[in-house]
């Protein structure tokens, strides 16, 4: 600080890597900033090392202060995969999942706060929360059950997080749900009546 302690001002540096000599860094906020709190907005993503310096009335400037590292991130986390593997019927041609348990590995982009929120919404019936554990910073597990009384047809898996720095992402994904046994659809008896019976008990020609 200047030799006779009062402060009128900081002067405020910023670099993309640590620095000692201020003609290395980016001065901003001005000349000099009145207030001890600055709000900064880098011009791109990354890290950035801070030094400021006191400026007193006569204009006389302290040394450089110790240096502070802060992480400027306005993206939001994304789920490059969600990946599920069927425990019960599954029929790989169409992907389409029967009832049972599906395992669920979750792949984000990024760090998040917390586990993240996903959900799987079959059309028209009730979301299907999946509860996920970290397994490491970027990759989650966990599963849901599809009941025999879900509707059959597209169901929507929905994800949402927020990341270290605070930003929401959200993400979604289709899956197919069969959970309605096959039917007899029409049923056919040839030759046509009358049929000749050799037997009270059996029809001749029975298809």
């Amino acid at each position: 600080a200047p030799e006779d302690g009062t402060a009128a001002g900081y002067r405020l540096y910023r670099a993309a890597a640590d620095f000692i000599d201020p003609a290395a860094a980016q001065q901003i906020g001005g000349s000099p900033i009145a207030a001890t709190v600055f709000t900064d907005l880098p011009p791109v993503e990354g890290t950035y090392f801070y030094r400021a310096a006191t400026v007193d009335a006569a204009g006389n400037v302290s040394e450089l202060s110790e240096p502070a590292v802060g992480v400027s991130d306005a993206t939001a986390p994304r789920a490059t995969s969600i990946a599920c593997t069927p425990r019960g019927p599954f029929d790989p041609s169409s992907g389409t999942f029967g009832p049972g348990t599906v395992d669920v590995v979750l792949t984000v982009t990024e760090p998040l706060q917390t586990a993240p929120f996903m959900s799987i919404t079959p059309e028209g019936g009730t979301p299907i929360n999946v509860d996920l554990t970290a397994q490491s910073d970027t990759v989650f597990t966990g599963f849901f059950v599809i009941a025999d009384t879900a509707p059959s047809g597209t169901a929507w898996a929905i994800f949402s997080a927020r990341d270290r720095a605070g930003n929401r992402g959200t993400d979604d994904a289709t899956i197919l749900i069969d959970t309605a046994g096959p039917a007899v659809a029409r049923l056919i008896v040839l030759p046509a009546a009358p049929l000749q019976t050799r037997d009270p008990d059996t029809l001749d020609d029975l298809a």
